[in-house]
């Protein structure tokens, strides 16, 4: 059985296992007639029927079904209530919030050398070119396409590495009529959008031609670097086939230097998903991220996932204070420029909790209960900002009493506990309505002078996609009830004292 099988289907496959014609079949299901079991086997019933069947035929001791079997008829009864194309985009949605980059298992790829300068390196798998591009530096690298995560990982520690790191620029596939495609993209790169030094791009059938796209539509790697001796080298790999590259090493710059340009030729075109910040960054590139954040907000539908509560939750006195007692312990002075700073921060900060309290559209937080019990303990957020202060006992029940009263009064604003505290909760991924997805890491002190990245995917379909799996499964199948989450708030709320 494929994972694509329907549930008529499996149920036929797991009855000829076991030599059981629809007459006997029926008899040991307690069912009226083998019409009715025929009529499940050719998919020509309603979904409440197959789920009422399901759970019947998993409690059938007389059938018994293996684990792969109850796998099977469990992901075609998903199928059957979703529709395919929803249920792929939920498999993808699932790898990106739940997979373990560091411990998933690697593949290696096979190398087919061409060309003369590859006949003498003994190369013959993508380990051993990764292996020769650690002991060499300048590296930068062009990707098309090449979304599997098994080949991408591969050069992550290159990237990630604190000395002499790799720079990637990657172009990645986006076909209006596969829209998986462009999903599958983001899961197989999520390692990389917190890289400073990794920039992506979504090819836009729109803004291009379809000559230019169909440049950005093959399966390509590019690497140019300086090897231990002090070398220039030039590497181009091609996807050939399942974990297979063809790879030639070019012994003049023009060829490569012309694949270079065919594929910068339109970049300018394209925005990449990362913003952007300044090398030497000041204060008021903050006050301009906060109140970026503010316009994308603003009046809008928001569903986020994230380890605990955003700054948004925070009323602007208690961060002002936790802000304050971070200067006072630099020994920073308050004088008439900083006094003006901080009253800019603080209108921005009180316009963007006031939103997220008073517009009459819905937001959709999911937290970790784990994360949420460690915030109530140090009053430290997963991604505190650097420049504050814990919030103290007293400030962390206020903004517990607060956050209570509004689950309970306010139809618009809802936090949900994970009832799966086994989620990674390593991103923080919210989707904004009608302008896109943004994704962070979920534990980054959001220092712009240490590499803070973000990442905003505007396209439709992720966004949909996204706000559909958010809806549809996240919240209706894996979150405590509204009631068991107040009762956790309720404990941490005994937990704080009123006052410090």
């Amino acid at each position: 059985m494929n994972a694509h099988t329907t549930f008529g289907q499996c149920l036929k496959s797991i009855l000829d296992s076991r030599d059981l014609s629809l007459q006997t079949a029926a008899k040991i299901m307690q069912m009226k007639s083998a019409t009715s079991l025929s009529r499940i086997i050719h998919d020509e019933v309603n979904t409440k029927t197959l789920e009422k069947f399901c759970d019947q035929l998993l409690s059938n001791e007389s059938i018994a079904l293996q684990p792969e079997e109850i796998a099977a008829l469990q992901r075609a009864l998903a199928i059957q209530r979703t529709g395919i194309d929803d249920y792929i985009a939920q498999q993808i949605m699932w790898q990106l919030l739940i997979s373990d980059p560091e411990k998933t298992q690697q593949e290696d790829y096979a190398i087919h050398g061409y060309g003369g300068a590859m006949q003498h390196t003994g190369i013959t798998s993508l380990s051993q070119v990764i292996a020769l591009y650690r002991q060499c530096t300048d590296i930068e690298i062009i990707i098309t396409g090449c979304c599997h995560f098994s080949l991408l990982n591969a050069f992550y520690p290159l990237a990630a590495r604190k000395t002499n790191p790799a720079r990637i620029t990657h172009f990645l596939h986006n076909r209006t009529k596969t829209p998986h495609v462009l999903l599958g993209s983001i899961t197989a790169i999520r390692r990389f959008l917190s890289l400073t030094g990794y920039t992506a791009y979504i090819t836009d059938p729109i803004a291009l031609t379809p000559e230019a796209c169909a440049i950005y539509s093959s399966n390509e790697i590019l690497c140019q670097f300086v090897d231990p001796c002090g070398k220039k080298r030039m590497h181009h790999m091609v996807l050939s086939a399942p974990r297979q590259l063809m790879m030639i090493e070019y012994r003049h710059p023009s060829p490569f230097s012309f694949h270079i340009a065919r594929l910068q030729q339109h970049q300018a075109s394209l925005s990449p998903i990362q913003t952007q910040y300044p090398a030497n960054v000041t204060i008021y590139d903050y006050i301009r991220m906060a109140d970026k954040k503010r316009r994308t907000e603003n009046n809008r539908s928001i569903y986020s996932i994230k380890p605990d509560i955003h700054v948004t939750d925070v009323h602007p006195d208690i961060l002002a204070a936790a802000a304050m007692r971070h200067l006072k312990n630099l020994n920073h002075p308050v004088n008439n420029a900083f006094k003006k700073i901080y009253d800019q921060l603080y209108s921005i900060q009180m316009m963007r909790w006031q939103n997220i309290y008073t517009k009459k559209k819905v937001t959709h937080t999911v937290l970790s209960v784990s994360a949420m019990h460690k915030f109530a303990q140090t009053g430290l957020q997963s991604d505190h900002f650097f420049a504050l202060d814990p919030y103290t006992p007293a400030e962390r029940r206020k903004i517990f009493l607060h956050l209570r009263q509004q689950m309970i009064e306010n139809p618009y604003f809802n936090l949900h506990f994970s009832a799966e505290d086994s989620m990674p909760f390593h991103l923080e991924i919210t989707g904004y309505e009608g302008y896109g997805v943004l994704i962070s890491n979920a534990h980054s002190p959001r220092n712009l002078a240490k590499g803070h990245a973000e990442s905003l995917i505007t396209q439709q379909v992720f966004n949909q996609a996204f706000q559909d799996f958010f809806t549809k499964e996240l919240i209706p199948h894996h979150v405590l009830p509204m009631q068991k989450g107040i009762a956790l708030l309720d404990q941490w709320i005994a937990a704080l004292p009123e006052n410090d």
